[in-house]
């Protein structure tokens, strides 16, 4: 793959992200989805709804209930606050890998 579309894709990921989330920081391809960003729910359901509209691929095997809670779960909130981290590291460069590779997976014009 060019490196000018992966260079798009990381734009356009990162811009999405930053539309989703409410914290007070930047986004970058280190930021974490759930504990950096806050972004988990509906959320971030929408973020993978936008990058299925731009990107057109599939992100069935996200298992989003493994990266952040669903909206409204309280007991999760709780055990981060108070320093657990019941969910797997999933950053913005993560995201940008996914894209990434379905691209690759697609066949040429």
């Amino acid at each position: 793959m060019p490196e000018s579309l992966e260079n798009e894709v990381r734009g356009t990921v990162i811009s999405i992200v930053a539309k989703h989330h409410y914290r007070n920081q930047n986004v970058g391809l280190e930021s974490e989805i759930y504990y950096d960003l806050n972004i988990y729910g509906d959320e971030l359901y929408d973020v993978i709804d936008e990058l299925y509209e731009i990107f057109d691929i599939d992100f069935r095997e996200l298992e989003c209930n493994k990266i952040a809670p669903a909206e409204g779960d309280i007991v999760y909130w709780l055990l981060v606050k108070i320093g657990f981290r019941p969910f797997k590291s999933f950053t913005v460069s993560d995201i940008v890998k996914i894209v990434m590779k379905k691209l690759s997976e697609l066949p040429s014009p």
